[in-house]
């Protein structure tokens, strides 16, 4: 099944038909489902029909897997030319070190308060428990009520995988239970005024200098939205409208004709051309050079300063403005 993201731009067919029949059991999404209603057996000059009776979709479907590889090879070449990451910084969030040991406490309990920034987050990478006492046995840590890991009080970091906060404007809250007639130390958020990664550090979080409750962390900022020609071909977030229509539409023509001329490909190398469109293979050789032109033309408008990066990427900041100047075909 599709999981590409440019797969879900164009569609296998529309509707079954007496030439492609659709499976009898299970889903036929992968089929029909089509973000632009652009569609590989409407392709002019296909004439598709598979009156054997074979299994047609499982065909079309590994065109299409390589229609989207080579669109998104020959994209990807040049998205970052004249770009850099937006989010870059990383570090201690909250030290080990601390300025004395609190009363007996129930919990270790660290709050982060974020700035409200689109498609960013900090990612937890390290934490500890600082603790007067050494526990025998982990606790179970949890941020905004989810585990995300064990920790022993008082001993020491553990890595974090896959912990992202978002920097959605909310606070988050990270805690750890602890045995009974444990004292947490006493530290605090990095000073945001005291240093570069300090004040980097600033620009995600509200509450700097706060109290950490006794958990130290490390983390880096991160980019949430995503990758790059997902964003652009993709829709608004929570929303069922595309980022830009027309590129969304460009990108899935590209991917159509890619895949069509791979198809034809297929089809000739394993001496299945008649079966599959009644064609000769000189006919479909010619067929299958005038998608691989139309594919140049999408490549060519998309590979422009109008093109893909005429939206604007929340992952990256523009160094240089232009149109691509690497492409791969």
């Amino acid at each position: 099944m599709p999981t590409d993201c440019l797969t879900s731009l164009i569609g296998l067919a529309p509707a079954a038909s007496d030439c492609l029949p659709f499976p009898a059991v299970g889903s036929t999404a992968f089929i029909t489902d089509s973000a632009t209603g652009l569609y590989l057996s409407q392709v002019p000059g296909l004439s598709v029909c598979r009156s054997d009776g074979a299994v047609w979709h499982e065909r079309f479907q590994q065109a299409r897997e390589e229609g989207v590889r080579q669109v998104r090879s020959k994209l990807a070449m040049g998205l970052s030319e004249g770009t850099a990451p937006r989010h870059t910084w990383f570090g201690p969030i909250s030290g080990a070190d601390f300025s004395g040991t609190g009363p007996e406490a129930g919990s270790l309990r660290m709050v982060l308060k974020t700035h409200h920034i689109p498609f960013a987050g900090l990612k937890l990478n390290t934490l500890q428990l600082l603790t007067a006492e050494v526990a025998t046995e982990p606790v179970s840590v949890t941020v905004d009520g989810q585990a995300v890991a064990l920790a022993v009080p008082g001993g020491g970091a553990v890595s974090l995988a896959n912990v992202v906060v978002p920097c959605d404007g909310l606070d988050h809250v990270i805690e750890a239970m602890l045995p009974s007639g444990f004292r947490p130390r006493l530290n605090k958020i990095l000073c945001g005024g005291c240093s570069e990664a300090g004040r980097r550090l600033s620009g995600y979080l509200r509450n700097m200098k706060e109290a950490a409750g006794g958990i130290a962390l490390t983390g880096e900022a991160v980019c949430t939205a995503p990758e790059q020609l997902c964003y652009v071909a993709g829709n608004k977030p929570g929303s069922t409208t595309p980022v830009d229509a027309d590129l969304q539409l460009q990108i899935g023509y590209a991917v159509l004709y890619a895949t069509a001329a791979d198809l034809i490909g297929r089809e000739v190398a394993d001496g299945a051309a008649g079966r599959l469109t009644g064609l000769e293979p000189d006919a479909l050789q010619v067929l299958a050079d005038r998608y691989d032109g139309k594919l140049r033309e999408y490549l060519d408008y998309l590979t422009t300063a109008q093109g893909v990066r005429r939206v604007a990427y929340p992952c990256t900041v523009c160094v240089n403005t232009g149109p691509f100047t690497a492409k791969s075909y």
